[in-house]
């Protein structure tokens, strides 16, 4: 049986002792993370990489359009924690009400808006062509 400190010596020889204490913190914020997050199922990869698709996407766009400012990327990245902290009190109301239903209805809610920012960013960036007319259409009429 292999002992915690046979881990740690291993370890040791591997890392300095700056990179363990950093995994250790990332690792305990990350175990937090994902517990206040309901655990990290397929549904919360498929948010997060709809959210990182949207992040680069808008950037991009951003770019074609000369328009990159650091205040706009920082409400951009506000907003995906919104979603984070959103998907959380989920878990919350689902462990009050004991039911699988919150976490799961602001993982859908919020993924399908990224969805539509992801097209609208394609739009902005110079890929609106591929972009049915009928979408388009229904893009704008949700955009007010």
């Amino acid at each position: 049986m292999i002992q915690i400190s046979e881990v740690c010596n291993f370890l040791s020889n591997l890392y300095t002792k700056a990179q363990i204490q950093l995994i250790a913190l990332a690792g305990f914020f990350g175990g937090f993370l994902a517990a206040a997050v309901g655990g990290f199922d397929k549904q919360l990869k498929a948010l997060l990489i709809l959210m990182l698709l949207d992040y680069a996407t808008g950037m991009y766009a951003a770019w074609r359009e000369k328009r990159i400012f650091s205040k706009r990327g920082y409400q951009g990245l506000v907003k995906k924690l919104s979603i984070v902290i959103a998907v959380a009190f989920g878990v919350l109301v689902d462990a009050v009400l004991q039911t699988d239903f919150w976490r799961f209805t602001f993982i859908s809610g919020f993924g399908v808006m990224e969805i539509i920012s992801i097209i609208e960013n394609a739009d902005r960036g110079g890929y609106g062509h591929v972009i049915p007319p009928v979408i388009r259409k229904h893009l704008k009429e949700l955009k007010g």
